[in-house]
């Protein structure tokens, strides 16, 4: 196994901490890991995607139901969720991917860079990144929706 293949539950544990530390002491709401799948079907979602490029080339992308994305950028911006914008959404999941992106970019031994994040809303959502696979899926629960981070490795 490459150095900059990650594998490991312990690499998977950088980016499930990433994401918790965030959630707990930047937006000041609860989060747990589930062993559950992530679902599509949500009315609509909201996706950040960061791609991490160099020795070793992934994307991370972090799927979340509208609903819980408009409450996380309200928590973030110290607002009320109904007046969350459309651009104040995507700069707060975007800022949400590029931190767990930087994570998983700290956790191989390679020489990467980040790309800026995009951040895609829409309904019945399906990611697919040529010329990449999804390697793992980290899902959590904030309250009683379910939100993912999914690692999509580039095929060799």
């Amino acid at each position: 196994m490459a150095e900059t293949e990650i594998e490991t539950q312990t690499d998977l544990g950088v980016l499930a901490r990433s994401i918790e530390d965030f959630w707990g002491s930047m937006l000041g709401l609860d989060v747990e890991r589930c062993s559950c799948q992530y679902e599509r079907g949500h009315d609509r979602e909201i996706l950040g995607t960061v791609s991490i490029m160099g020795d070793w080339s992934a994307s991370l992308v972090v799927r979340l139901p509208e609903s819980l994305a408009t409450d996380v950028t309200a928590a973030m911006f110290a607002m009320e969720p109904g007046d969350v914008t459309l651009e104040e959404l995507g700069d707060a999941i975007g800022e949400i991917a590029n931190v767990a992106a930087g994570a998983l970019k700290g956790a191989v031994d390679a020489d990467c860079r980040l790309s800026l994040p995009s951040v895609t809303e829409g309904s019945d959502l399906r990611v697919g990144i040529p010329g990449a696979s999804l390697h793992h899926e980290a899902c959590f629960t904030s309250g009683s929706r379910r939100f993912a981070a999914q690692v999509w490795v580039r095929d060799e």
